[in-house]
């Protein structure tokens, strides 16, 4: 076999050989494999692949006990994608992993980036997704005296403005993104007469926030907004805000405890710390005893809707796909309501939806048409299942709203016993679904639906284009 051992050097410090497997070597095709310490075979162009890392790299000038800046990992990161073959890509990857760990971090930011660089529209979801929302989660809101996450945050930037009607509201968004959803609340308080407020829109990336200062100024709102790129061990802000929003962002962040501190220490002592998020498993898997529901369910369903649009791959077998593999989707989901727990008193708190996530997300809720009975029918009876087996206990939410504060709260409001405590999934390796009824059904393995009045058992869904109604069910 073929091979060369190079001796890598970055700056003055040395580091161990690292060897490259080429796929000129692979006739069978298969991805090229590094080695370390030992010889392996190399072609051509992998060779001046690996010169033009190492260069990029050596520019860094690192001596012992440094560590090269994020910001500089992924400047070289993305010029590596434009001077590397695609083919040679993953193992020059983790040849940089194995010298800088750091540099792990660095590939995931750029990651991040390019994919939401990439969405236009970041909060799209299938028809289906708003089907569900009408029908489910925006009743569940209302009593609350909002109808859904939008109108959350309206409310309470409305509350502060009126009640500091002489002061200027200091608003910190953390994630911003391309500032849709603050925008939105800036043009509805514009609607209402209220100018008292500014917004300060924070992100790791500035392509989205460029889009959301453009946004801005094309709805005569940029005077409210000031927008800034940040990266979270270095972030400094001065002065304290009365409300901080965290809009679908937490679930992004891998160092939570700094970002809690700081926000603690950044809120004014009557202000809100306000969160629209997900807090599942990380990457947004599912735990066993969710999972398991999904099996079932999913050996039912017809071929037809299990295509993954985000994926581009059918999948018969349902895979509990990890989301932060590359990028930070959910890459500390389920670390975010303990943390919270620890550091903030809830004046608010709304949690629900698990199972039902699976059928409504962008994977394969564009599958399901909400013109069709069956497939109104399927998600309004997921949904029955999945609130029965939250409210009992055995599944643990994976969406959460909350209003927080640093100050002591009275009494939590809250949907029924659905405590942020009670919400929290430890880690337990023999959590179990409970056996529920769903209604008053008499069925052998049926289940019930009060919303939608039907009734089924699993093994009816690939034979039936609806659903028997037992008129009995109620939850």
């Amino acid at each position: 076999m073929r091979g060369t051992t190079y001796d890598l050097r970055i700056g003055n410090e040395p580091t161990r050989d690292v060897i490259i497997e080429s796929a000129l070597d692979k006739p069978d095709g298969r991805e090229p494999v590094l080695h370390s310490g030992a010889r392996a075979a190399s072609g051509q162009t992998l060779k001046r692949c690996t010169r033009r890392l190492f260069r990029l790299c050596s520019r860094l000038d690192l001596g012992r006990g440094h560590k090269p800046r994020a910001q500089s990992l992924m400047n070289i990161i993305s010029r590596l994608k434009r001077i590397v073959p695609a083919p040679f890509r993953p193992p020059l990857r983790r040849c940089l992993h194995s010298i800088w760990p750091r540099s792990r971090y660095a590939h995931r930011v750029q990651q991040e980036l390019e994919t939401y660089n990439a969405i236009e529209n970041v909060h799209d979801l299938p028809a289906i997704a708003h089907y569900w929302s009408e029908k489910y989660v925006a009743p569940l809101f209302r009593p609350f005296g909002f109808a859904n996450s939008i109108e959350f945050f309206r409310s309470y930037v409305a509350r502060m403005c009126g009640e500091r009607p002489a002061e200027t509201v200091a608003i910190l968004s953390v994630g911003a993104g391309n500032c849709a959803s603050e925008i939105n609340i800036a043009e509805w308080l514009r609607e209402i007469g209220i100018e008292n407020y500014r917004f300060e829109c924070v992100d790791i990336n500035p392509a989205l926030l460029k889009r959301g200062a453009s946004l801005a100024e094309a709805k005569g709102l940029a005077r409210y907004f000031t927008f800034s790129s940040f990266d979270l061990n270095a972030w400094r802000p001065s002065g304290q805000y009365h409300l901080i929003l965290a809009i679908q962002s937490l679930h992004h962040f891998v160092d939570l405890e700094i970002l809690f501190e700081k926000i603690h220490e950044l809120l004014h002592p009557d202000g809100y710390f306000l969160a629209d998020d997900m807090i599942g498993r990380n990457g947004h898997q599912r735990w066993p005893e969710a999972l398991k529901l999904v099996n079932e369910l999913w050996g039912e369903l017809p071929d037809t809707y299990k295509f993954n649009h985000l994926l581009k791959r059918h999948e018969k077998e349902y895979e509990n796909w990890d989301c932060s593999k590359e990028g930070f989707e959910g890459i500390r989901a389920q670390d975010i309501l303990p943390l919270l727990v620890e550091r903030f008193n809830f004046e608010l708190f709304i949690a629900f939806s698990n199972v039902i996530d699976i059928f409504v997300d962008r994977c394969f809720g564009p599958n399901f048409d909400p013109s069709k009975e069956w497939d109104r029918a399927f998600i309004d009876l997921v949904q029955a299942l999945d609130a029965a087996q939250i409210e009992s206990g055995a599944l643990k939410p994976t969406h959460m709203l909350a209003a927080m504060t640093k100050s002591s709260v009275e009494r939590t409001k809250m949907y029924k016993h659905l405590s942020p405590e009670f919400c929290i999934r430890r880690p337990d390796p023999h959590v179990r679904l409970r056996d529920v009824t769903i209604g008053s059904c008499e069925r052998p393995g049926g289940y019930c639906s009060s919303s939608s009045r039907y009734c089924f058992s699993i093994g009816e869904l690939r034979s039936r284009s609806s659903f028997p109604s037992c008129g009995s069910g109620s939850l």
